[in-house]
């Protein structure tokens, strides 16, 4: 996670918005997609999220590059 990819400071639900859609194509399902998956967005000083994942999810995403994330 990092800087923020949208430009300044925006509202807080775009920002959520955003980490919802970056983490939606890791997820198996739309059920699996829930509001509940995300658990806290980073939306101030830094540009990331917490979440609650399945083990293989987490080892999808940790495997992405600092570029991708």
């Amino acid at each position: 996670m990092g800087a923020h990819s949208h430009g300044g400071r925006k509202p807080a639900n775009i920002v959520t918005d955003s980490h919802h859609e970056f983490l939606r194509p890791f997820l198996e399902s739309e059920e699996e997609f829930t509001e509940d998956a995300i658990f806290y967005s980073y939306t101030r000083h830094i540009n990331g999220f917490a979440a609650m994942l399945e083990d293989e999810v987490a080892a999808q995403l940790a495997t992405l590059g600092r570029d991708k994330i």
